[in-house]
């Protein structure tokens, strides 16, 4: 249960299952390609904003401690991911390209998106939904309290444990078609430059 927002004790296998993807997907964006573009600009923006993501992480979720604070880092935080949430989706539809439907992920994308009640955390989960062709979010027990949410993706088939694999496997395959991607482009920066 530390890895997932979600009272596991009360998920189903299916459950646990799409909160892990759910989860590797969110992470996608703010624990690996948002970092990794900041630090595009310099080590001190990608160090600022590891802080703030921290802060939304481990100050947000207390509703006690440092409340007020927490509040104003994860607006922050939401702010930061308006770019790199967008990317994520890019280029996870990079990683999905030879093997994955992309055309789906592409559609589930733009049409589900904003069914997160986080503003960018939809997009890298509709597109991992939209590439694995399974069915994500729906409602789930968080800290005892059933909160019902709108789902992400098509229930085109049940997920099963092999999607979690496949989810890592995506983002392996997007961080490879990143680094070629921005290779390319320095290359040729350096050269006209």
């Amino acid at each position: 249960s530390s890895f997932v927002e979600r009272d596991t004790d009360k998920l189903s296998n299916s459950g646990i299952i799409k909160a892990s993807i759910e989860d590797i997907s969110k992470k996608s964006c703010e624990e690996v390609f948002a970092p990794i573009l900041f630090l595009i600009f310099g080590v001190q923006f990608a160090y600022v904003y590891v802080v703030i993501s921290l802060m939304d992480k481990n100050w947000y979720q207390d509703k006690e401690f440092c409340k007020d604070f927490g509040f104003f880092a994860s607006k922050l935080n939401d702010i930061l991911n308006i770019i790199p949430a967008r990317l994520t989706s890019l280029i996870l539809l990079l990683g999905g390209l030879v093997r994955f439907n992309t055309k789906r992920a592409l559609k589930v994308t733009l049409r589900d998106y904003k069914n997160q009640d986080k503003p960018n955390i939809g997009w890298p989960q509709s597109t991992m939904a939209g590439l694995l062709g399974v069915q994500l979010g729906g409602g789930a027990f968080y800290d005892g309290i059933y909160i019902e949410k709108p789902y992400i993706g098509d229930d085109t088939r049940a997920v099963r444990a092999k999607d979690i694999d496949d989810s890592i496997k995506i983002i392996r395959r997007s961080m490879l078609s990143f680094w070629l991607v921005y290779s390319i482009g320095l290359l040729i920066y350096t050269l006209v430059r």
